[in-house]
């Protein structure tokens, strides 16, 4: 990060560009860069803004022992994407990391982002806190938004996504495929607690869906969910963007099939389904606490 608080941007040569952030705190990103989706994607994240180039260039972006910390994207710009990281097109592993109090106000995943194509992101024993998404319908992925458009894995172990916000869907995690598959994987103690979905009124309406888990993955997809605690998460918005209500304070499952087992799901709120809602898909829920 430079003195300006401008985010750290990778860009690919035709042989690969990989990244490692060892022991490093990143504080104070500010992105105010215009609106730019054609050339530079400048407005694009505000601590560290990686891009690891289209399939089949194999790239990465790794962290290790840092903070990512106080960041904002304060550009209007929509949708975009990550106010602590921002990885896209290029596989993403943290470890050990503590990732908080980012926000940004008008897109996705105000700690984290991870898009892209067939792309893979590990996360373990990382703390994912106190970060908001912000900007009505945008606003989703107050934790992590995590979105690939086919073929993509998602592992999160031993780590904590606590006291996020989001003003749309996902206050915790946003776990989302379009086409798909994703296969996502949560597990070894995992903490999702204290998360909350608003939901916003007006034009744009944020709608509350998935306090601390919201699941849209088309295709084939995949989310196996073992020895994780889901814990006073909320979808609390009472009208808003979403008719009836806010849905899955817990988790909001639409599309592909969800496996539950060995899990905790206690003390979540909503108006619909405080600890689960189903819109779509299959569940299998087995050995659980709820």
């Amino acid at each position: 990060l430079d003195a300006l608080g401008n985010p750290i941007v990778g860009t690919v040569d035709p042989g690969g560009l990989s990244a490692t952030f060892n022991g490093v705190t990143v504080r104070f990103g500010r992105n105010t860069s215009p609106c730019d989706f054609a050339v530079t994607f400048a407005h694009l994240g505000a601590g560290i803004d990686f891009f690891g180039g289209l399939a089949p260039t194999t790239t990465s972006l790794t962290i290790t022992n840092s903070v990512i910390s106080d960041n904002t994207v304060a550009n209007l710009c929509a949708p975009c994407v990550g106010a602590g990281v921002s990885a896209d097109d290029g596989n993403l592993t943290i470890t050990n990391s503590t990732i908080t109090n980012n926000e940004t106000t008008n897109q996705f995943g105000g700690g984290v982002s991870f898009t892209g194509n067939s792309r893979t992101m590990v996360m373990t024993d990382t703390i994912v806190s106190n970060n908001r998404a912000k900007g009505g319908a945008n606003g989703e992925g107050g934790g992590l938004f995590l979105r690939q458009n086919a073929n993509g894995t998602v592992a999160i172990h031993n780590s904590e996504i606590s006291n996020n916000t989001s003003e749309s869907r996902a206050g915790g995690i946003k776990l989302e495929s379009t086409p798909g598959p994703l296969t996502a994987t949560i597990d070894q103690g995992t903490r999702i607690t204290n998360n909350t979905s608003f939901g916003t009124a007006g034009t744009s309406a944020g709608i509350s869906e998935g306090g601390g888990l919201d699941i849209s993955a088309l295709g084939a997809s995949t989310t196996t969910l073992k020895d994780v605690t889901i814990t006073g998460n909320h979808a609390n918005d009472t009208s808003g963007g979403a008719p009836g209500g806010g849905k899955g304070g817990g988790i909001f499952h639409n599309l592909g099939t969800l496996n539950v087992s060995l899990s905790r799901i206690t003390g979540n709120t909503a108006p619909l389904g405080s600890g689960l809602f189903v819109a779509a898909g299959t569940v299998t829920a087995e050995n659980n606490w709820w």
